[in-house]
Parts: structure tokens; sequence; C-alpha cells
């Protein structure tokens, strides 16, 4: 089922397969790079969408405000963030939450479309990357941005999304009750500080 926001957009009825770590073949990464580029290139209508609509939902700041600094590693996610966040000043539509359950793939791995659309949101393209590497790995996000760059002319950076997806981990681990094993695995093998991410 593909989830819609009736004032914003429309939907059709997706067939496939939710995204695995080796269901997709050699196309779906720029196949994937297209999709995010053009649901990002749809700003200008909202500008339009209706009388007083708002293009300025600051999701990743509100996100960051809401986490408890209550362990080191929140605590270095959120200064981590504070130190890129000046950079973050692209404005665009954001699905919002990309992970493998919400990409569709046909038999082949194609990719086919995404799902659920109820944290769409306005803000910078980054904050779209930050969870599909947990299905493509990090070579794989580099490879989906090599491609997204070169057709949006943006230069989204991986150590951005970085901090973005330690924030989203802290945010996930934070309101899920109870707190999932896989979050304090994932903070276990997290990488040591990213030191002047600029």
């Amino acid at each position: 089922m593909v989830y819609t926001i009736p004032q914003m957009m429309s939907g059709n009825w997706v067939e496939g397969k939710i995204l695995t770590r080796n269901n997709y073949n050699d196309k779906f990464i720029e196949q994937l790079a297209d999709l995010i580029a053009d649901i990002h290139k749809t700003l200008p209508f909202f500008e339009y969408a209706w009388p007083g609509a708002s293009v300025d939902l600051p999701k990743m700041q509100d996100t960051v405000s809401g986490l408890e600094q209550g362990d080191d590693f929140t605590k270095e996610a959120i200064a981590e963030y504070y130190e890129i966040q000046p950079n973050l000043q692209h404005t665009a539509y954001l699905h919002g939450d990309i992970h493998g359950e919400n990409v569709i793939v046909d038999d082949k791995g194609n990719l086919e479309g995404l799902i659920d659309w109820e944290h769409a949101a306005v803000g910078d393209p980054h904050w779209d990357f930050r969870m599909i590497r947990r299905w493509i790995g990090w070579d794989g996000l580099e490879q989906l941005l090599f491609y997204y760059n070169a057709t949006t002319g943006l230069q989204c950076k991986l150590k951005y999304i970085k901090v973005l997806d330690k924030i989203s981990l802290c945010n996930s681990r934070q309101i899920q009750t109870p707190p999932i094993p896989m979050f304090n695995e994932y903070i276990r093998v997290w990488p040591a500080p990213l030191k002047h991410v600029l």
C-alpha cells in the first residue's frame, strides 16, 4: 500500500517486494538516485500548493532538539550535528523515511517505487540519505551520492549523512519502548567520533 498526504500528493499502488540487502541489481543504485532527485525537485510546486503553505519544516532540528542527552553517544551525535548544521542549507521536498522496508523492487531487482510517505517534509536533501545505507552499505551509499550529485548538481556529502544517520539512530533508540537490541549493537560497532566533519 502507498501512504499519501492528500493535500500534497496522490499515489498509485506499487507492486513488488521490499528491499533487502541482496535483492537489488546493478542498476538499482542509479535508479534510486534518479528517483530521489526527482522527489527533491518537486519543491517549487509546494510554494503554490495552497494558501499559506509553508516550505519551512525543520524536521532535522526538531529531531535533534527532542533528544535526551543521557549518554556519550547521543552527546557526540548532537555536537557533530551542530558542527555541520550551518552547511545544511538546501531546501527540497523529502520522502523522510527512505530505508529498505519503504523501497519496492521487482523480481529482477529494479526499483519500482517508494512507499510510506507519512514522514514527508521539506528540508535539506542530506536527510533523505541517512538510513538507506543500512541496506546498501557505505559503498552503496557512496555510489548513490555520486549519481545523485551528478544528476542534481548538488554536493551532498557522506560525512554529513553519517552525522544525520547517527542522529536518526539516537532518535529511534529513544522512542522505542522497550529499546530494540539492534540499536545497542549499531552503537557498539559505530565508528569513532567524527572529528571536524566540515
